[in-house]
């Protein structure tokens, strides 16, 4: 991890919003929930979910009832990668004893599989 970055919820998600917007529609596109940007920032507004933003990616996380999830991410694999142990102490702060992401299937095959992270569920969906 590069040791002059220091990672930590975006104090202002409106005024960083503009930096990451990019990254969290990419990420959106290839969430399994079908959620909206409309319904990731009314998470930020009412603080259920913070923004975690980097030089080259972005982190939405989502705490919800001592659950800690990493909703969104998107940019740059490497600088995710580096935010993930800030993220994870993070969410031990706040009271949850575990940590959640449910995302594409690619990402059980990411740096997380290294990092104790086991796939718990898989997502089948047919359109009808």
């Amino acid at each position: 991890m590069d040791g002059s970055v220091s990672y930590k919820p975006s104090e202002n998600w409106a005024r960083d919003w503009h930096k990451v917007e990019d990254w969290v529609v990419e990420a959106l596109e290839r969430s399994p929930g079908g959620e909206t940007v409309s319904q990731v920032q009314q998470a930020l507004i009412v603080g259920t979910a913070h923004l975690w933003v980097g030089k080259r990616a972005a982190i939405v996380s989502i705490y919800i009832d001592e659950c800690f999830t990493i909703w969104l991410g998107g940019g740059d694999m490497a600088e995710i990668q580096q935010m993930t142990p800030t993220i994870e102490q993070y969410g031990k702060s706040l009271g949850a004893d575990r940590i959640y992401i449910y995302g594409r299937p690619g990402w059980s095959r990411s740096y997380l599989k290294e990092h104790g992270f086991k796939t718990k569920w898989v997502i089948l969906e047919k359109m009808l």
